[in-house]
């Protein structure tokens, strides 16, 4: 198969039950040896991109997700990607779980996710606030981008939320789909004109202290 070929457009139902269950897995950040019970308790030893989520032999292997923490709250001992507000961008991984469509599973988990705030200091997540409004359809992989249709409406409270939402879904849609960017429609809108936001871009990579 040629591998710049477009890969078959997938209609992405709503796995609610599935999902919902996922949410109460544990959850663990990237690079971190130890499993936590919430995303900030995790004590990270290695940068995100080091992490293996390929399956195993039984099929099981985590979901990349990402979390924001706020300007002048980051956890300690953490790599990530300054956005928006000085923000900063982090991957976060589930526990093993056996999924047959690991970008859906994943945008969905943010989307159904149960709490805003995760952790002690917090990492964030936008999207949550519109679990009610937006529902995800389908996604199409071509090259190294994969486009994620959404449909509904997105919710937000400031210019830094919307940072935040656009950063999270772009950049948990490439995770999970295994290539380099992703394109957003909502209603078939792109999602930076929707939230009258440039095109996204990742700040410098910083690790805390």
């Amino acid at each position: 198969m040629n591998p710049a070929a477009p890969r078959p457009r997938r209609r992405a139902e709503r796995r609610v039950a599935a999902v919902a269950a996922g949410c109460a897995l544990l959850l663990t950040l990237a690079g971190c040896a130890e499993e936590s019970s919430s995303p900030g308790d995790a004590d990270p030893t290695s940068a995100a991109d080091e992490l293996d989520l390929a399956p195993d032999d039984d099929g099981f292997a985590p979901l990349p997700l990402y979390f924001v923490a706020l300007s002048g709250q980051y956890p300690s001992g953490v790599t990530g990607a300054q956005i928006g507000c000085e923000d900063l961008l982090l991957q976060v991984n589930t526990v093993p779980m056996k999924t047959e469509d690991p970008v859906e599973d994943a945008l969905n988990f943010l989307l159904q996710d149960q709490q805003y705030r995760h952790g002690d200091p917090a990492l964030t997540n936008s999207v949550l606030l519109s679990s009610e409004s937006l529902t995800l359809q389908d996604y199409e992989i071509q090259g190294d981008t994969v486009e994620v249709n959404l449909s509904g409406s997105v919710v937000t409270r400031s210019v830094c939320e919307s940072y935040r939402i656009r950063a999270q879904f772009e950049a948990t849609a490439a995770a999970a789909a295994g290539v380099e960017d992703a394109r957003i429609l909502v209603d078939g809108e792109d999602l930076d004109t929707l939230l009258g936001l440039d095109p996204f871009e990742r700040g410098e990579q910083i690790t805390t202290d």
